[in-house]
């Protein structure tokens, strides 16, 4: 510890009425031997158990760290205080020797557990470095909201899918860092800020994605699957509303599912995921222009995935003829007729002719 046990009230005191360390009279300046006739005349004879000079000693000695801790509110002195009194050696440290320290803490004042852990104040400090808060539209609003808005598990804690904390954060970082310029770059910051934890669980999943992805091949994010539909084409069976998550140069479009096995085995009878789906289709060129890609620290049963997409085809399968047309329904599935597509082409799950090599899971 930097200070002795026994911890002087009477610094409490000052911390929570608000009283400045920087001021003439702070314990900062009453190192000459005169701080009991201080204590004397700011505390009553009830409140001062003992010689307060342990921690005026150790503040003293910093200077950047005091004038920081006096630009508090009144009111957050006191907590400050009371997170520090008993906080080991590597927290004070952090404190004193992080700039960004103290208004880390500040931010993070409505979350008890995550302001007294060094990790997550590391990671968060580094998000309030200007060449990352810039890149926020409301600068410390917007972090403060994905702060308030984190479910993932920290400092100590676990989760059967959700990464920790600290991960999640270095995603955040890199994603901010990395791609502030992409359209589409505003909807992923708001999906992080979403009190939902299907919106958190997905959200993640897709940071974990982009973690792999080169940002230069990346050019836009949460667009609409199709655009710019003729007269002609039958807008009723096309989702014009669906959007893909990302979008790489050269157009290929990347949907990530965060899904259970329960909810992949409902996929096949979900209106809005075989809608999803026909409007991929209907966009691409090929199958190799999409993927869909799926939690694997969720559901690692690719074969599970690929037979609930059997039986969406074999629903679909003449709808999609009828909406794609005879040239782009042999284009995607190799064949010109339904019957050929039902018996020759679902059955096959795997191999390199399968239609359903555009699934994968992603860990």
């Amino acid at each position: 510890m930097k200070y002795i046990y026994q911890i002087p009230i009477f610094i409490l005191v000052l911390f929570a009425s608000g009283y400045s360390f920087a001021s003439s009279t702070s314990c900062a300046m009453l190192i000459d031997g005169d701080i009991e006739a201080f204590v004397g005349n700011v505390c009553s004879s009830s409140s001062a158990e003992t010689t307060p000079s342990d921690f005026c000693v150790y503040l003293n000695s910093k200077p950047a760290l005091i004038a920081r801790i006096d630009a508090l509110p009144p009111e957050l002195k006191g907590k400050l205080y009371a997170d520090l009194r008993d906080a080991p050696d590597e927290l004070l440290d952090f404190f004193d020797s992080n700039p960004r320290g103290v208004d880390t803490w500040e931010m993070l004042i409505a979350h008890p557990i995550m302001r007294k852990d060094l990790s997550i104040l590391t990671k968060f400090s580094e998000l309030l470095e200007p060449s990352i808060l810039n890149k926020l539209e409301n600068g410390i609003e917007d972090l403060q909201k994905i702060a308030d808005k984190l479910l993932h598990p920290c400092c100590g804690g676990s989760h059967p899918f959700m990464k920790s904390l600290t991960l999640h954060l270095d995603d955040v970082k890199f994603f901010i860092n990395n791609f502030s310029e992409k359209p589409g770059y505003e909807q992923v910051i708001k999906a992080l800020q979403h009190p939902l934890f299907t919106v958190q669980d997905g959200t993640s999943f897709f940071l974990t994605k982009l973690r792999t992805l080169d940002p230069s091949q990346v050019t836009r994010f949460e667009g609409r699957i199709v655009e710019g539909l003729a007269d002609a084409d039958d807008l009723d069976a096309i989702c014009v509303l669906c959007k893909f998550d990302i979008e790489l140069s050269g157009g290929k479009k990347l949907e990530l599912k965060s899904y259970s096995s329960g909810t992949i085995n409902n996929i096949a009878t979900n209106t809005s995921f075989r809608n999803q789906l026909r409007a991929y289709l209907f966009d691409a060129n090929s199958l190799s222009d999409l993927e869909y890609i799926f939690n694997g620290v969720k559901i690692n049963d690719v074969n599970l995935i690929k037979g609930k997409f059997r039986e969406i085809f074999e629903i679909e399968a003449t709808n999609y003829f009828n909406v794609f047309g005879q040239n782009k329904f042999e284009n995607l599935f190799g064949v010109d007729n339904v019957d050929d597509f039902i018996t020759d082409v679902i059955p096959n799950l795997n191999g390199s002719s399968s239609i359903y090599n555009f699934i994968k899971i992603q860990n």
